[in-house]
C-alpha cells in the first residue's frame, strides 16, 4: 500500500489473505473502509475518542456519541450504541478494554459453534471495535 503518493516506500501487508483481514489491516492503516457494520460518523469519533488526551476530553466525546446516537435511526441504531458501549468501556477499564474484547470475540467466531448470523454479528462487533485500535502508519516488518 503507498501513503500519501509516497512509491518509494510501500507498506506490505504480510497478513492472512481474507477480504476482512485485508479490509481491517488498510483500515488500521487510516484510511477509512467502510467494513460491515461500522458507521463511517462514529468511526471519526472513535478516532477522535483515542485521540483524546484526557479522561475529560474523552466524556465530551462521548456526550457527542450520545447525542449523534439520539438522532440515529435504523438500522445503524445497533452499531451506533455499540460504539457508544465501547467508549464507556474505554473509560471506566482503560484502552486494555479494546484488545482483550478483539480477542475475546474472536476466540468465540474461532472455537464456537455457532448460527452464520450470529457469527456475522460477532464479526460485525471485531470491525467496529477495530475502529478504536490505534492508526498505524509505519512501515510493518516482514
Amino acid at each position: 500500500m503507498f501513503v500519501n503518493g509516497n512509491i518509494e516506500k510501500p507498506i506490505k501487508y504480510t497478513g492472512e489473505i481474507k477480504a476482512d483481514a485485508i479490509q481491517r489491516w488498510v483500515k488500521s492503516k487510516g484510511v477509512w473502509v467502510g467494513l460491515p457494520g461500522c458507521l463511517e460518523e462514529f468511526d471519526a469519533l472513535a478516532t477522535e475518542f483515542l485521540d483524546a488526551a484526557t479522561k475529560d476530553e474523552q466524556t465530551k466525546v462521548l456526550e457527542k456519541a450520545e447525542i449523534m446516537l439520539s438522532k440515529t435511526e435504523e438500522p445503524n441504531k445497533k452499531s451506533a450504541e455499540h460504539y457508544h458501549k465501547i467508549m464507556s468501556k474505554v473509560l471506566e477499564q482503560g484502552v486494555g478494554f479494546i484488545s482483550k474484547e478483539i480477542e475475546r470475540i474472536s476466540k468465540m467466531v474461532a472455537n464456537t459453534k455457532m448460527s452464520d448470523a450470529k457469527k456475522q454479528d460477532l464479526q460485525k462487533r471485531l470491525n467496529r471495535l477495530s475502529s478504536f485500535q490505534a492508526k498505524n502508519t509505519e512501515k510493518d516488518e516482514l
